[in-house]
């Protein structure tokens, strides 16, 4: 509707190459949503991250990190859109937004994030149990 969708769609690298392999889980409120349709794109030492669903539905997770970053707290510009478009919330103790690399080399990029987000209307949402395991 207000056309982000189209504008992270629109900075996606889509040439042929090696396919991406792997998923994206999260658990949202207590609806847990698989993104097993993945592409990972890289734009200088920037990873750019979308996942979405095979179900048929508009649903994506999107999210970007430094090329070999790992850590705590490394994504950037994440943003969920299941019901509505969810972003990290932040500053606000107790209802904060994080995530861990794991690993983050060789084509290979995991870990696990969760927390809270929160949508236009400042509705929070909850999400717990998020994981990715990619190869690119």
């Amino acid at each position: 509707e207000d056309g982000a969708i189209q504008a992270i769609l629109d900075t996606l690298n889509c040439e042929e190459g090696t396919p991406n392999t792997g998923t994206i889980t999260l658990t949202a409120g207590t609806i847990p949503y698989v993104f097993d349709v993945v592409t990972v794109t890289q734009e200088g030492t920037l990873l750019k991250v979308l996942g979405e669903t095979s179900q048929g539905n508009d649903y994506f997770v999107y999210f970007e990190v430094e090329q070999g970053e790992t850590g705590q707290d490394v994504f950037q510009n994440f943003q969920l859109s299941i019901t509505s478009n969810y972003f990290p919330n932040q500053n606000q103790p107790g209802f904060e937004f994080h995530n861990v690399a794991d690993i983050n080399s060789d084509g290979v990029l995991s870990g696990t994030f969760g927390g809270y987000v929160k949508n236009a209307s400042n509705n929070l949402l909850n999400i717990t149990g998020g994981t990715f395991e990619l190869e690119f």
